[in-house]
């Protein structure tokens, strides 16, 4: 575990850091996943936001690493990034993969990593990762996925609000 694991309350990142909130959304009588990413900066300032549907059911544990490596992807290297997930098993096995039988998605997982500089994966609670859950939720409800970098839905916005308040 790390100092920053566990929080409750969003919270702004490092200078110099972006933070990455991800979620997964498994629905258990449909055959989708939602997911939601959001990257926020040192000010709080949404500067990205992602959700797709994945027509595929799976279990929330791979929904969650499936999630970290779409958001892996979507960073660039030259930045500072923080993910932070509501999956503390997720977290854990990322930040050591050998700790149990690592799959071969928390391997791919850390071969996007080897590609990244100064990449931290932190566990918070799910009141700290709220803005990710509601995009996860909303995205079972749409078909393919969608990326904002500006004028972002109400539901989205006012959920960084109370982050901030």
């Amino acid at each position: 575990m790390v100092k920053e694991d566990g929080q409750v309350r969003w919270s702004s990142p490092a200078a110099g850091y972006l933070k990455v909130n991800i979620d997964a959304s498994c629905c258990i009588r449909g055959r989708s996943v939602g997911v939601g990413c959001t990257m926020r900066d040192v000010n709080g300032v949404l500067l990205k936001a992602r959700d797709a549907n994945i027509l595929v059911s799976f279990e929330p544990r791979i929904a969650e690493i499936i999630d970290i490596q779409k958001a892996l992807s979507w960073l660039k290297d030259g930045q500072n990034n923080v993910i932070e997930s509501d999956a503390l098993n997720v977290i854990l096995d990322i930040r050591n993969p050998h700790r149990g039988d690592s799959d071969h998605l928390v391997l791919d997982c850390m071969e996007l990593t080897k590609q990244l500089t100064n990449l931290h994966f932190v566990f918070v609670r799910q009141s700290a990762n709220q803005a990710a859950h509601v995009l996860a939720h909303y995205a079972r409800s749409m078909s393919g996925h969608q990326e904002w970098s500006n004028h972002y839905p109400e539901f989205l916005t006012s959920v960084i609000a109370s982050d901030l308040s």
